[in-house]
C-alpha cells in the first residue's frame, strides 16, 4: 500500500466482478465507436449538468472495450465528470489467449501495426472536437494498461490539464518528457520504478509539485485487464483504492492551471 495520496472525503463504490454498466455505445464522428456516460453524482455539488464542463477521455487497454473498463469509466462518471472511451484500434482487440501465448515482441508488432500514432492522435482529436460541441471547456485523460502510453502522449496536447496513467507497462522517460500538464502515474510492484524519470520531470516541469508517482507494492500485472479478479477481495481494495487516488488527482488539477 503507498502512502495515501487520495482525499478521505472521496467515495466511491468498490470495483466488483459483476458491474452492470450505465453507460452506452455510441458512434462520435466518422463510425469511431465510444464506451459514453454522462456524470452524474449524489452529492448536490457534483453534477455535471449543472455547468461543470469538465470531461475524462479513458485510453482502454489492448483488450479493448472490456466490462473492467467500463466499470472504471462509470467510477469517474459518479463523480460529476463527462466520460467517453473511445476505441483506439484499426482491427479487433487483444484476446485473452494471445496473451497467454506471445511475448513483448509479438505484441510490439500487434500494437504498431492496430495503433499506429497518427491514427491514435486522431481518435483523440475528434473525441475532442465531439466533447466541445457538448460544451466542454476542460479535458483530462486517463490511460489503462497499455492506454497510459496513450495518455502521456496526448497529454503533449496543452488541451489537457491533467492525465493519469494506471498500471502501464513500458512507460519509459521518452513517453513522458514532452507532458504539458500535471500527471499522475500509478503503478504496481511487479513493473518498472519510474522515480528516476519521475524526479527529472519534477527538475525541469514549471508543474513539477503536481506531478505524482505512486506505488502499489501488493498489485501485480494484469489486475485492471480482463484478469483482474474482484471476485478477491484484496484486489478488489486495492484497485478502488487505485482509482481514488485518480479522482483525488484530478479533482486537484483537471481544469486548473496555476502554473
Amino acid at each position: 500500500m503507498p502512502t495515501t495520496y487520495f482525499s478521505p472525503t472521496i467515495k466511491i463504490p468498490a470495483l466488483k466482478p459483476n458491474h452492470l454498466s450505465e453507460g452506452s455505445y455510441t458512434c462520435i464522428q466518422d463510425e469511431i465507436k465510444a464506451y459514453s456516460v454522462f456524470g452524474r453524482s449524489s452529492s448536490p455539488n457534483i453534477n455535471y449538468n449543472c455547468g461543470q464542463k469538465k470531461a475524462i477521455i479513458v485510453a482502454h487497454d489492448m483488450f479493448g472495450f472490456t466490462l473492467n473498463s467500463e466499470q472504471i469509466c462509470d467510477i469517474i462518471a459518479g463523480q460529476g465528470y463527462r466520460v467517453v472511451m473511445p476505441y483506439l484500434f484499426l482491427d479487433e482487440p487483444y484476446t485473452r489467449e494471445r496473451a497467454y501465448a506471445e511475448c513483448n515482441i509479438e505484441r510490439f508488432s500487434w500494437i504498431s501495426k492496430v495503433a499506429p500514432v497518427g491514427h491514435i492522435n486522431l481518435v483523440i482529436d475528434k473525441t475532442i472536437s465531439y466533447l466541445r460541441k457538448e460544451g466542454i471547456e476542460n479535458f483530462g485523460i486517463c490511460g489503462l494498461s497499455w492506454g497510459g502510453k496513450v495518455a502521456a502522449l496526448a497529454s503533449q496536447n496543452r488541451i489537457f490539464s491533467a492525465a493519469i496513467t494506471i498500471h502501464t507497462p513500458w512507460l519509459t522517460f521518452d513517453d513522458l518528457k514532452d507532458i504539458q500538464c500535471p500527471i499522475a502515474i500509478i503503478t504496481s510492484g511487479d513493473l518498472q520504478d519510474l522515480s528516476h524519470a519521475v524526479t527529472s520531470l519534477q527538475k525541469t516541469k514549471p508543474f513539477a509539485r503536481k506531478i505524482v508517482h505512486v506505488r502499489f507494492q501488493n498489485l501485480r500485472y494484469g489486475w485492471l485487464s480482463v484478469f483482474g479478479d474482484f471476485t478477491n477481495p484484496v484486489i478488489a481494495d486495492l484497485a478502488t483504492d487505485v482509482l481514488k487516488v485518480a479522482i483525488t488527482f484530478f479533482k486537484e488539477n483537471l481544469g486548473i492551471r496555476s502554473y
